[in-house]
């Protein structure tokens, strides 16, 4: 599949059926997981409380990840009807959802904003959409509150991916996402890694203190922060081995306390907040050393 993604230079990316297929898997792991923590999806019933298969808008190509993992595979795997619109038209795609029952549609932001702007002013309430996602650009953070309040049954989200990854990368939706709507997402889960590297392809570590607020983070955390820290300024900075190999010791004993703190104690999440605030704790050693 050809692609110049974010570096504008055009070349064939070779996929193969492995890959494609971990993706699909991936995104269905990803629904069932929200399925079980109670924060998917309404079941796919009409107001009549008669059910109905769920179905897709598709206008994008499928000669693009949107198109055939996104639309056409996904639907082969979930047995979801396609309907697929030749070109762009939003009050097209309104009237399509309205007698399709379409359950779902995925596109870039403008596309997501031009369907709730034709809702409105047509009338139309989009009663039969479950899930609305949308990436390829950044999103206005009011444009998803804006369509959570529009559409009763929406669990809108956005993500990105790439062509070299079929289609697999980060993403957000439901609740988490219309708290943070500035975010673009999680790795998805189960299967994908990621790393940070510079041009030479060296891991390069992010430092957590400009990710989260450093006051936010129990005590036991900083000490972390403050030791790892420690040993990064001695390996890049002062290049002293014996003193880098002292730091290192001293940050296997504080990363060995948050692990005994969040599997013993597990008073806070790695966020800092109490488990009535967010989901199950996290692993803070393991989302560290990551």
């Amino acid at each position: 599949m050809y692609t110049s993604g974010s570096t504008g230079h055009p070349k064939g990316v070779v996929m193969t059926h492995r890959g494609a297929i971990s993706t699909l898997m991936s995104w269905h792991f990803g629904l069932r997981v929200l399925d079980v923590m109670g924060l998917g999806p309404v079941p796919y019933v009409d107001k009549n409380n008669q059910p109905y298969q769920p179905c897709q808008l598709v206008s994008v190509p499928f000669f693009h990840v949107s198109g055939t993992h996104g639309g056409l595979l996904l639907a082969l795997w979930s047995g979801t009807k396609l309907v697929i619109m030749k070109k762009w038209d939003p009050p097209e795609a309104v009237r399509l959802i309205e007698l399709e029952k379409v359950s779902r549609f995925g596109g870039v932001p403008t596309m997501a904003a031009e369907i709730l702007g034709e809702a409105k002013k047509v009338g139309a309430k989009l009663e039969s959409i479950r899930l609305i996602d949308t990436g390829g650009a950044a999103r206005p953070a009011d444009q998803a509150r804006e369509m959570a309040e529009s559409i009763p049954n929406v669990l809108t989200g956005t993500s990105y991916g790439m062509t070299e990854t079929n289609a697999l990368g980060i993403a957000i939706r439901g609740k988490e996402y219309l708290e943070n709507p500035e975010v673009t997402g999680r790795l998805s889960a189960p299967l994908a890694e990621m790393r940070i590297v510079d041009e030479f392809d060296n891991d390069v570590d992010l430092d957590i203190t400009y990710l989260f607020q450093y006051e936010d983070l129990p005590s036991v955390f900083k000490r972390y922060i403050v030791s790892r820290a420690s040993v990064r300024a001695a390996t890049q900075l002062v290049n002293n081995p014996q003193l880098v190999q002292l730091l290192q010791q001293q940050e296997a004993m504080t990363r060995a306390a948050c692990m005994e703190y969040e599997c013993e104690q597990g008073d806070h999440s790695y966020f800092g907040l109490t488990h009535n605030q967010t989901y199950k704790a996290y692993q803070p050693y393991r989302a560290l050393q990551r």
